[in-house]
């Protein structure tokens, strides 16, 4: 519960919520609010999750400049930092729910909706010293959470050309975290990691935040700055 203790939280609950009503109307928008994130898939149907997605990484790139400095004080004190300017929303969904939305198939964005495997963040072009701050707007359970891969954690291990694993890779056994809303994960973008499939019946609702003290490596990503001083 950090974003509460930082008086965080309902910022960005609202900023979730209005994602929400911008691509499914205020009555959705309401019933979450009332029922909880994880009733996402209940409320929504065929293609407006996507719009669901799309419209609260829009309100969150609008708000990241007011929630960024104020958790980032919290966490590591004053200095100068690098955040990506757009964060990562994610609403993942029960996977039986998910595999019969129109157009799954062809949805980009891993880990988004649909669960990502097994990967380092410098795979898709962020420094190689990056942090994830991973934030839990709804509660995360065990079966739709994150994975963490501590038996490889130093080893850079090899993908294919659109970031996947090999089968024949042995992993170790993963870490996975129960989340309450306002809890914190904190860990090295190069630590192996992943989506647990969502084997629940409750949306994961998390929204991360990628930082750096300075980059280690080329980019790809538009990073902003942040300077906290003592005052």
């Amino acid at each position: 519960r950090a974003l509460q203790g930082v008086n965080c939280f309902a910022t960005m609950v609202g900023t979730s919520l209005e994602g929400i009503a911008a691509a499914a109307g205020p009555d959705v928008a309401s019933a979450i609010r009332e029922n909880g994130f994880e009733s996402l898939h209940k409320h929504v149907a065929g293609n407006v999750l996507f719009d669901i997605q799309q419209a609260t990484y829009a309100k969150y790139k609008d708000a990241a400049p007011k929630i960024v400095p104020v958790v980032l004080r919290f966490l590591f004190g004053n200095g100068v930092y690098f955040y990506e300017k757009g964060p990562n929303v994610r609403f993942h969904v029960p996977f039986e729910f998910a595999k019969a939305l129109p157009g799954i198939a062809d949805f980009q964005w891993s880990g988004k909706i649909v669960p990502h495997g097994p990967h380092h963040d410098s795979w898709y072009q962020c420094p190689r010293n990056s942090i994830d701050l991973w934030i839990a707007v709804g509660r995360v359970e065990k079966g739709n959470g994150l994975s963490i891969y501590p038996d490889v954690f130093g080893k850079h291990l090899a993908c294919d050309d659109e970031g996947n694993i090999g089968r024949s890779q042995r992993l170790g056994t993963p870490y996975n975290f129960e989340m309450d809303p306002g809890d914190v994960l904190i860990f090295n973008g190069e630590h192996l990691h992943s989506s647990e499939l969502n084997r629940t019946n409750s949306t994961r609702h998390v929204v991360s935040f990628r930082i750096t003290f300075g980059f280690l490596g080329w980019t790809a990503h538009d990073y902003r700055i942040v300077k906290l001083g003592a005052n």
